[in-house]
């Protein structure tokens, strides 16, 4: 029960956030909120319904799991920075993607990579204090099993102590408050990676941040 109401909550973030700009953008031909915004919320929608639908199969032991399709990791990372920009303005935090050449598409499913990507970016949006800045990049790298695209996300927060690198992604260890986190991002985050045969990986030091890497094998196209 846990692990689903934080994995609802984060879409219904967006979704509220949408709801609530709707009545000061009624009259304005706004094509970025009538389009992009709307289009995001709808896609939280649905999300939040496959979500629901995935515990339904879990709960009856189907075996009938979403189906792997090529995805582009520049959409999801944008839409990703698109969906909290609000909250990190409301931090006075920047978030911003690095230039980065084109990469081809990996094979998964979009709905989990965006939740990994979503999970990460708001993890150091909190870590940040106000003035500070979130960087997302997108790249690939050569591996001894075969290049690897790569997902970074680093703040300029501050930082993890050594001591507790090793069970970020325990079930329910966080350093937030109780109203703040329930220790199953980074968890979920993990498996999600490791559903889909990659890796997922941190480099922290008390007072200069964190950075993380999420390394995927590439599908066809």
């Amino acid at each position: 029960a846990a692990g689903l109401a934080h994995e609802i909550n984060n879409p219904l973030v967006s979704i509220h956030t949408f709801l609530s700009l709707v009545a000061e953008k009624r009259n304005e031909d706004d094509p970025e909120f009538w389009g992009d915004y709307l289009q995001l919320a709808s896609s939280e929608v649905e999300r939040i319904r496959e979500l629901v639908a995935t515990m339904s199969r879990l709960g009856r032991a189907t075996g009938d799991e979403p189906q792997p399709a090529p995805c582009d990791l520049a959409q999801i990372v944008c839409g990703v920075v698109r969906l909290t920009e609000r909250e990190a303005r409301a931090a006075d935090v920047s978030v911003e993607t690095l230039p980065s050449a084109p990469v081809r598409k990996v094979l998964g499913v979009r709905e989990q990579l965006h939740q990994v990507v979503l999970n990460l970016t708001l993890n150091a949006v909190h870590a940040c204090e106000p003035g500070g800045k979130v960087e997302l990049r997108i790249g690939s790298e050569a591996l001894p099993g075969g290049e690897c695209a790569l997902i970074e996300v680093s703040d300029s927060g501050a930082g993890i102590p050594e001591e507790d690198l090793e069970r970020i992604f325990d079930p329910f260890f966080t350093t937030k408050g109780p109203d703040q986190g329930t220790g199953l991002g980074l968890m979920i985050s993990h498996r999600i990676v490791a559903d889909h045969h990659g890796s997922i990986e941190v480099a922290s030091r008390p007072g200069e941040g964190s950075l993380f890497r999420v390394l995927l094998p590439f599908g066809q196209g």
